[in-house]
C-alpha cells in the first residue's frame, strides 16, 4: 500500500434534525459549507471545527449546532467545485457559489444545485481537472419539511 506518512484528509459529517430543526456538524478541514438565511439576507460558511485529519496526532475537533428557520438553504460542495477554473485559470470561487445560491434559493435546492452546476460547466468549458459533489438543502416555509438534492459531477 506504501508509505502513508504525511497523508491527509478532510472530513465533514452532519446530522439534520428534521424535528427540532437542527444541523449539527464536525468539519475537519473540508471546505466551509455555505448557510444563507433569507430571513437577515446573509450568508453564514461554517467554518471547520478542527484540522484535517492526518498531520496532527491527538487533534481535537469540536461539534457545532445551528437553529435552522423555514427558507434556510445548507449548500455543501467539494473543492472540485470552487477550484474549477477557467481556460485562463480563473477559479469558480465562493463568491459565485454565494451569489447563485442567493438569488435561486427560493426556487428550490435542486434548482441551486443544477444553477452551480450549469454556471461551473460554463466557467470552465473544457473537461474538469478534479470531481465535484455538491449537496443543497431547503428548509421548507411554514413547516419542518426538508427539500435536498445532490449533483456529482
Amino acid at each position: 500500500m506504501g508509505d502513508r506518512a504525511g497523508a491527509f484528509f478532510s472530513i465533514f459529517i452532519a446530522f439534520l434534525d428534521r424535528q427540532r430543526l437542527t444541523f449539527t456538524y464536525t468539519n475537519a478541514g473540508h471546505n466551509a459549507p455555505l448557510l444563507w438565511r433569507p430571513h437577515s439576507e446573509r450568508a453564514e460558511w461554517l467554518r471547520p471545527t478542527g484540522p484535517l485529519v492526518g498531520p496532527m496526532e491527538g487533534a481535537a475537533y469540536d461539534q457545532v449546532s445551528l437553529p435552522l428557520e423555514a427558507a434556510d438553504t445548507l449548500v455543501m460542495y467539494t473543492d472540485g467545485l470552487t477550484e474549477a477554473r477557467s481556460q485562463i485559470r480563473k477559479p469558480f470561487g465562493v463568491e459565485r457559489l454565494e451569489q447563485i445560491t442567493s438569488m435561486r434559493m427560493a426556487d428550490g435546492a435542486a434548482v441551486v444545485v443544477n444553477e452551480l452546476v450549469k454556471a461551473m460547466r460554463q466557467h470552465v468549458e473544457v473537461e474538469l481537472q478534479d470531481d465535484v459533489t455538491i449537496v443543497a438543502v431547503r428548509i421548507a416555509d411554514g413547516d419542518s419539511r426538508v427539500f435536498g438534492a445532490g449533483e456529482r459531477a
